[in-house]
């Protein structure tokens, strides 16, 4: 069992390095740049993503409120906006 594991997680990994391979190569052939991921920058693009979509949720609520409102307001949610 430890085996077949083994065998097919290696040659997954072969199989992912030999496609990355052909990639840059071809690259290298039409004289472009590759790109190397750069998973600090990858993090920081996420954190602001998150953000950003709190941001535009909190504003969806808002308008949500606006178009569910009725007299007692029952069907309203919680709205907390930092400014």
């Amino acid at each position: 069992m430890e085996v077949v594991l083994t065998c097919t997680v290696f040659g997954a990994f072969i199989i992912l390095s030999y496609t990355l391979g052909l990639k840059n190569g071809q690259k290298i052939v039409k004289s472009e740049k590759i790109d190397i991921p750069n998973p600090i920058k990858k993090i920081k693009q996420i954190k602001e993503d998150k953000e950003e979509q709190k941001i535009i949720d909190e504003y969806q609520k808002l308008l949500d409120n606006i178009n569910n409102y009725d007299m007692p307001g029952y069907d309203q949610k919680d709205v907390k906006i930092d400014e």
